[in-house]
């Protein structure tokens, strides 16, 4: 083999992995973007919709006067009274799930255990939903109970969950049409809050727009 035959090869292989390497790059891209929300991708804004009209909109505000400036939603949810006592070995590793008795675990706890309690807005239990057993009482016996006999008997949850807007919420954003990066559908929501006719919040956050609950719960970690 010659030597300028030998360097062609060389040459060749360099620009081959090259080339290749770029294109692990792309795919690598490309994973991540499936895989990763991308909120500002993912938006739709209603056509009257502007950030600077939104921000200025003011608790008190009446819904004819925040029609007038931003127009009118995509939709509007009417939320309830939601409340949920949650007694865990590993607060850090459980999450709510806003405005549902469901749970989101952190993976990879084998030790974890939870017991995850709703009461309603007099404060009786409605669903236990759990792996173990609170002070030994089984689901049954721990409906029978009401949130402060709860506290008193195992004291405060190490989380705790109220969702006690009982509003009216208007959404100026939505998922696009088509294909959406992530492996849930993560939008910037843009929400304003009414009860009785008047403004009494706003949520400017990114999340899921399938659930009107997003941004209107308190979450309390003791």
């Amino acid at each position: 083999m010659t030597k300028r035959l030998r360097n062609r090869i060389l040459i060749g292989i360099a620009i081959f992995l090259i080339i290749l390497g770029g294109f692990v790059i792309y795919l690598l891209r490309e994973v991540d973007k499936a895989s990763n929300p991308d909120p500002d991708f993912n938006t739709v804004f209603t056509e009257k919709y502007d950030s600077d009209r939104f921000e200025n909109i003011k608790t008190g505000d009446e819904i004819d006067y925040v029609i007038d400036v931003i127009g009118e939603p995509f939709k509007i949810d009417t939320i309830e009274f939601f409340e949920q006592l949650l007694y865990t070995n590993s607060p850090d590793d459980v999450f709510f799930i806003e405005g549902s008795d469901g749970l989101r675990f952190h993976g990879g706890n084998d030790s974890l255990k939870y017991s995850s309690i709703s009461v309603n807005e007099n404060g009786d239990i409605i669903n236990v939903f759990a792996d173990f057993e609170i002070g030994g009482k089984s689901k049954d016996q721990l409906k029978l109970l009401n949130k402060a006999q709860l506290i008193e008997l195992f004291g405060k949850p190490q989380k705790h969950m109220i969702c006690d807007c009982k509003c009216i919420i208007f959404s100026y954003s939505k998922l696009k049409e088509g294909p959406y990066r992530g492996k849930l559908p993560v939008v910037e929501l843009r929400k304003i809050m009414f009860k009785e006719n008047a403004v009494i919040g706003k949520v400017r956050r990114d999340g899921n727009p399938y659930n009107p609950y997003v941004g209107t719960c308190e979450v309390i970690k003791n």
